[in-house]
């Protein structure tokens, strides 16, 4: 990318942006008199600065050096992936009259709320004299040069076959659902990554926050090998740069590199661009857990070994719709401390006719006994749950008589931790590879099982001395729903 983007020189860049600087550096009684001086050409010159990227950009925000082929961003929350992906497709439209360009996003909804009309978005990065026209109806933007950019959605694969394009620009890989018995999306695997084909250098960037999967594990760090290790080492990583090269021979015996250029970026990097304190708020929430170094340090993280749960497995039972629900509860995982330093876990769901479980909310919330106690009531009213299911080795009395306090007519079911953590987690976890229970999504809070799916992708019953409260809680109900376990009572109406 370079300075002077849009027909001035470099060198007249140079001089608006130290006019500009001086300018600033005058008092406002002082900058005001100045401004007023100068002509209309240099005032609209002066505003064209913004749109300037080189100026503005940090170093990990353009272009890798060299010759590549995938530019890949895996950042934290809020890095500036966005920006830096549309400013770089706004680059491609400029220099390549005519040529055509593939945006793809998780869902259409995602494609025009971030990539096309977010506050980061090609629209909002374009300077009014370089603006696409949106066809909604032909889902693509067209730039005055005849480039156009074609939109198109994870969700419909097949759209991607016949299409074939220069440039691509692709968000969230590591979000898009894989197929059961898949190691990659189809949207990837059958589709961006062949339409790809038009041109000297065709090129594609993808900013996506990384995900514990062996998809994005294999994409940024390279297959493992016999022994189990992987081409990029951990100071790779840490450095936040690295390439990963392959070398090939065609038909015609000619050699080709194949180059994917990774740029790490944490959350803290954009700081000055987001909201005061925002950054040191998610640390405080997400401190000490993986989620911390995958959502804001960009941490590609590889599946714990021994885990009951993995990603593709929750990715692939997720759903939109249950049906129709024949026995519901809300299990409960208390703290027995009135300042406790770990969550209560707190989780809804239900048993429905096609004799599946649906677990629906994460209630889990961080205080005293009064505090979740209100909170899974709250929870068991809202949803009208039939019952509050409890372990009963954690409850104290004074808790007991206080649930009855604030609701004389619950129900509960009483269940006792006899067995260790892994022969009550196992079963639980055979009901997901048998493909009985559901994650529901919910669109209005897409990362509502973010936290509790980190817990179960994460903990490993043979090496974890303590499991994690969201997926007690979550493994009660289960038990409790599917009538797993011994544990099982009738509910007891509290009088």
């Amino acid at each position: 990318m370079r300075v002077g983007r849009f027909g001035r020189s470099e060198e007249q860049i140079r001089k608006l942006l130290a006019l500009s600087k001086r300018i600033n550096a005058l008092e406002p009684a002082a900058r005001r008199a100045a401004i007023s001086q100068l002509s209309e050409n240099t005032l609209t010159a002066l505003r064209s600065l913004r749109y300037e990227w080189h100026l503005w950009a940090r170093p990990a925000q353009l272009a890798p050096d060299g010759p590549w082929r995938w530019w890949v961003m895996p950042g934290g929350r809020g890095s500036g992936k966005t920006r830096a992906a549309a400013e770089q497709v706004i680059e491609w439209a400029e220099t390549n009259p005519g040529s055509r360009i593939c945006l793809l996003g998780r869902d259409a909804g995602s494609v025009r709320r971030i990539m096309i009309e977010g506050e980061s978005g090609i629209i909002a990065c374009s300077p009014p004299w370089f603006m696409p026209r949106v066809r909604k109806t032909d889902k693509k933007l067209v730039w005055p040069n005849d480039t156009i950019a074609e939109m198109h959605s994870a969700e419909e694969p097949d759209t991607l076959r016949g299409p074939q394009y220069h440039f691509a620009w692709v968000t969230e890989l590591f979000h898009f659902q894989i197929p059961r018995r898949e190691k990659e999306p189809t949207a990837w695997r059958e589709g961006v990554k062949l339409t790809l084909r038009l041109g000297k250098n065709p090129q594609g960037i993808i900013d996506s926050s990384p995900r514990s999967t062996q998809f994005c594990a294999d994409f940024l760090l390279g297959p493992e090998d016999e022994r189990g290790h992987r081409p990029i080492t951990r100071e790779m990583m840490e450095s936040g740069s690295w390439d990963i090269t392959q070398k090939l021979t065609d038909h015609e015996g000619n050699e080709h590199v194949y180059t994917i250029a990774v740029r790490r970026g944490r959350s803290e990097d954009n700081a000055a661009n987001l909201a005061p304190g925002i950054v040191a708020e998610w640390r405080h929430e997400l401190k000490g857990t993986r989620l911390e170094a995958q959502e804001l340090d960009g941490e590609i993280l590889v599946k714990v070994a021994g885990a009951l749960w993995s990603t593709e497995i929750l990715d692939n039972l997720r759903v939109n719709e249950i049906p129709r629900v024949v026995k519901s509860a809300v299990a409960i995982d208390p703290t027995r401390s009135n300042t406790p330093v770990d969550e209560a876990g707190i989780i809804y769901g239900a048993l429905c006719e096609d004799g599946h479980v649906y677990i629906i909310d994460d209630l889990s919330t961080k205080g005293s006994p009064t505090k979740w106690a209100k909170a899974a009531l709250s929870a068991r009213n809202l949803y009208s749950a039939g019952v509050l299911v409890l372990e009963k080795n954690r409850l104290e009395d004074r808790t007991l008589s206080l649930i009855r306090a604030i609701d004389p007519a619950v129900k509960w079911v009483m269940v006792t931790a006899t067995d260790g953590k892994m022969p009550r987690a196992e079963p639980v976890s055979a009901m997901y590879e048998l493909g009985k229970v559901h994650h529901v999504f919910d669109p209005k809070d897409p990362r509502k099982f973010a936290r509790l799916e980190d817990e179960m992708i994460s903990y490993n019953p043979r090496t974890s001395p303590v499991s994690p409260n969201r997926m007690d809680a979550l493994v009660w109900l289960v038990t409790y729903l599917f009538d797993l376990g011994r544990e099982a009572r009738k509910p007891i109406s509290v009088l």
